[in-house]
């Protein structure tokens, strides 16, 4: 990710403080032009009509562009003093220009602002982690069960071989899979239960107004946990799972933690195994790594995700589970005895 993008991916001009600030209308865009170092450079902003942002840094020894500030690990000292200096006017621009937005998509900032209006929901972003952080939810206030999730991912999670990255909308209707073969922008539901959910790019394929009955559908089935919960059939509350599993753990294991687990679930690389306990951490939840087991052992469930690639925090195999080692070993995992993953060589690690 670049400079710019990591600073301006969830921001939008604010045209009153901008011409304050200096920037100058040029046809449909906005244009900015600022020196630092002491006039050695000069940074050239423009925020299209869209309200995208482009960039140049210029050396204006030379009037050309400094193409070593591009570098993803530059060397020697005084490229990174330019990258630090060129990264301090950003923020600064950012701070005195833009205001913050909750995703980096149009479309989606759009359909936020549609729900607040409605329902009167704002997103929780419940994981801390940077992997995850930009990832939120919608929740109904009376059952506390999702309607919603918006999840940045790449375009090659959901259609193999395409570049970049989208964010989705994951909602549940009642007929995924006639949704997803009526429109263009509808995708089998990434993470979750692909018979109940689907994932919409919002990446306009789909206009707002096509989006939101299916959006109200799926706030309306969130909205039924509260009547499941007075008939007292199982999996009612906020989510809590099937029968089978005692009453005292049912209290925990709710679909929202298991929506949580399994998010983390589909993101482990194939050659890479993860540990009951990381993905507790990851979820925010370092104490319940007992819980992610139990709902591993479930995740048919809700979807068809990697939980093979699950092991105790010493790479032993789960017993019982007949195929995971020949699964493992045909993603290229390598194994240090008989049971146990050689995790040394083969433990997921995200990079903070």
């Amino acid at each position: 990710m670049s400079i710019e993008t990591e600073i301006f991916r969830r921001c939008r001009l604010d045209e009153g403080r901008c011409l304050a600030y200096g920037f100058r209308r040029e046809g449909g865009d906005w244009r900015l032009e600022r020196t630092f170092l002491d006039g050695a450079f000069r940074a050239v902003l423009t925020v299209d009509a869209a309200g995208q942002v482009t960039w140049q840094v210029i050396d204006t020894m030379t009037e050309e562009e400094y193409l070593p500030l591009r570098q993803t690990n530059p060397a020697g000292s005084y490229v990174f003093g330019v990258r630090h200096a060129y990264e301090e006017l950003l923020r600064e621009i950012a701070a005195a220009c833009f205001s913050e937005l909750p995703f980096a998509a149009s479309q989606t900032n759009r359909l936020c602002q549609r729900i607040q209006a409605v329902w009167g929901d704002a997103p929780e972003f419940p994981w801390s982690k940077p992997a995850y952080a930009d990832s939120g939810i919608f929740r109904h206030p009376a059952t506390r069960k999702w309607y919603a999730a918006i999840l940045p991912v790449a375009w090659d999670k959901v259609v193999p071989g395409r570049t970049g990255r989208v964010e989705l909308l994951d909602i549940k209707v009642s007929d995924a899979a006639a949704q997803v073969a009526a429109y263009d922008g509808c995708y089998p539901a990434y993470h979750m239960n692909k018979k109940y959910w689907l994932s919409i790019a919002l990446d306009d394929s789909m206009t707002d107004d096509e989006i939101w009955p299916l959006l109200e559908e799926s706030h309306a089935f969130a909205a039924q946990g509260k009547k499941r919960r007075a008939a007292g059939t199982a999996a009612a509350g906020k989510g809590q799972m099937a029968q089978g599993t005692p009453s005292s753990t049912r209290k925990v294991l709710t679909d929202d933690l298991a929506q949580e687990v399994l998010a983390v679930v589909a993101q482990i690389p194939a050659g890479k195994v993860a540990t009951y306990g990381q993905i507790a951490r990851l979820i925010g939840r370092s104490k319940n790594a007992r819980l992610v087991g139990k709902i591993l052992s479930r995740a048919e469930y809700y979807g068809t995700y990697p939980c093979h690639r699950v092991v105790n925090h010493v790479g032993r195999l789960a017993p019982g589970f007949a195929s995971q080692k020949e699964r493992l070993q045909a993603e290229g995992v390598t194994f240090k005895d008989e049971s146990h993953v050689a995790m040394r060589q083969c433990q997921w690690i995200i990079q903070s």
